[in-house]
């Protein structure tokens, strides 16, 4: 009898959030992306800057998207 191993599938699964105005809400939002993203194996948080008006909002998101991140891209 032979004996096959199963191999397990690898999914990637990547967590798109557009982001435009309001700062606290956003970095709310972008927490819990990155808890769901860190439990999971082969997945990546990315951050779409839609051209938001507010000052503080790329500053905000170049420190929770630090450049050498594996698992976040900042768009």
């Amino acid at each position: 009898m032979r004996n096959d191993k199963v191999k397990a599938k690898r999914i990637n699964i990547a967590v798109v959030v557009p982001v435009y105005k309001d700062v606290q809400l956003t970095i709310k939002c972008l927490n819990y992306a990155l808890k769901s993203v860190n439990n999971c194996n082969n997945s990546k948080l990315v951050v779409i800057n839609d051209c938001s008006p507010d000052i503080d909002m790329q500053r905000k998101l170049e420190v929770f998207c630090p450049n050498n991140s594996t698992n976040i891209d900042l768009i």
